[in-house]
């Protein structure tokens, strides 16, 4: 029985484990703009940043969430990017 009862605690604590996401693969146009909002976030010296894929905007251009590292209240911004990889707006988070 106390065999059993550790063979199930060491399953279901394998189980329980938490892994890290798996690291973003950008196409080379997402990697352009993900660059252009990092350099943005360096400028700015808001330290490191991860960066969500980039999402075409229906009106042109694009628009990326970024997130402070480590992370931390408010910690993340919404830069809108131009066709021209130009930053036109930034959205700090609350």
């Amino acid at each position: 029985m106390c065999i059993r009862l550790s063979i199930f605690l060491a399953v279901l604590l394998v189980g329980c484990t938490t892994r890290g996401p798996a690291p973003q693969q950008f196409t080379a146009e997402e990697a352009r703009i993900v660059n252009v909002a990092q350099r943005e976030v360096a400028r700015n010296g808001w330290g490191k940043a991860t960066f969500e894929r980039p999402e075409r905007r229906s009106e042109g251009g694009w628009s990326v969430l970024g997130w402070s590292v480590p992370a931390k209240p408010g910690g993340h911004w919404v830069f809108i990017i131009d066709d021209h990889e130009r930053v036109i707006q930034i959205m700090p988070g609350a």
